[in-house]
């Protein structure tokens, strides 16, 4: 990565996250003063592993429709760390995110934890875990996950599922956990 890519990378982040992240403790403090502990979403061995079945539309992957073409992934996903216990040879390099094909042939790294950022998430429900630094696309854009952890009170946590890729580059997702509401 060139000085200026660092430099420009370095003042997004300043501009955008609007607290301050501890990935290695896995919490997020707020610039509001709310304090969050995500740890508990930290998979102890391995990560959030699963299939998803997705639809080709237009060069976008959606989760929630039934028209297009069917693509089925194999995802692996770590909160606050990187994938252990990795499935498929073809997911060579380290990385919080892969998204696979389904028989393995092929890996996408989609971000890196030295990248990684908490936001407040703009509805007030919860929080991003944005990975950035994936695998190159072209040589201006990189692959990025959006993990969408939403508040909710009630449960301890409802595992990620994939909800769609934005521009063929940003793999968005969400998961509920009450881990995601302010202590």
């Amino acid at each position: 990565m060139t000085f200026l890519k660092v430099i420009a990378l370095l003042l997004l982040f300043a501009a955008v996250t609007l607290g301050t992240t501890d990935l290695d403790a896995c919490t997020f403090k707020a610039d509001n003063g709310m304090m969050y502990d995500l740890s508990p979403l930290r998979k102890r061995e391995g990560s959030y592993s699963w299939t998803e079945t997705v639809w080709n539309t237009a060069g976008n992957l959606y989760y929630n429709t039934n028209f297009g073409e069917k693509t089925s992934f194999f995802i692996q996903l770590q909160i606050c760390g990187n994938v252990s216990n990795i499935k498929y040879k073809s997911c060579n390099v380290t990385s919080p995110v892969y998204l696979a094909a389904s028989d393995g042939s092929s890996c996408l790294k989609l971000g890196s934890t030295d990248s990684a950022v908490f936001k407040l998430a703009p509805f007030g429900d919860g929080l991003y875990l944005d990975y950035y630094d994936g695998e190159s696309v072209d040589h201006i854009t990189n692959y990025e996950a959006r993990v969408y952890i939403i508040c909710n009170k009630g449960v301890e946590v409802i595992p990620p599922q994939m909800e769609h890729m934005k521009d063929s580059h940003q793999v968005h997702f969400k998961m509920h956990s009450k881990h995601a509401c302010p202590m």
